[in-house]
């Protein structure tokens, strides 16, 4: 009798211990795929916004020179933040530099959420020229939002990225 209870006893600890790996398996699959989804996010974002920004350059032109940035600064951002966001993007899409990229895209996406917040303290309502024309995205707390989700992907698609592609 003691040896059938010890043998069931050793079946059922083999059976939780399967069903603990198959949950453990599950959770990093699903993590996995969280991340990368996340990556892929990110990175159409990116792609996206600096091709609208090239298509209409405007309405971010529009914005810079209502919180009144010295021209000089405004030609210069409105240059450089479209080839910036899609020289990013495109070194997201290939994992070149992978770890760099995604650093410096973090500090864009802080650059953009702290601006967001800067926009709505100084009571700015229009489009904030994000993706040009082509999609409308106006000063406030979803832009806020959006900005912040953005920001905390970036970081933990960050933490979470090996260094195998540099």
């Amino acid at each position: 009798m003691f040896i059938l209870h010890a043998e069931k006893s050793k079946s059922d600890l083999a059976l939780v211990s399967t069903i603990e790996y198959t949950i453990i398996d599950k959770l990093r699959s699903s993590r996995k795929i969280f991340y990368e989804l996340a990556y892929y996010l990110i990175t159409a974002v990116l792609l996206f916004s600096g091709v609208s920004k090239i298509m209409d350059i405007n309405p971010l032109i529009d914005t810079l020179e209502e919180v009144k940035l010295p021209h000089d600064l405004i030609i210069t951002t409105a240059t450089l933040l479209p080839i910036t966001e899609i020289g990013l993007g495109i070194m997201l899409l290939f994992r070149i530099e992978q770890r760099t990229a995604l650093r410096i895209t973090a500090i864009l996406f802080l650059v953009f959420f702290l601006f967001s917040v800067y926009g709505m303290i100084l009571g700015l309502e229009e489009d904030c020229g994000c993706f040009g024309s082509v999609l409308k995205s106006n000063f406030g707390l979803s832009m806020i939002i959006r900005n912040l989700v953005l920001l905390t992907s970036i970081i933990l698609v960050l933490g979470n990225t090996k260094n195998k592609y540099n």
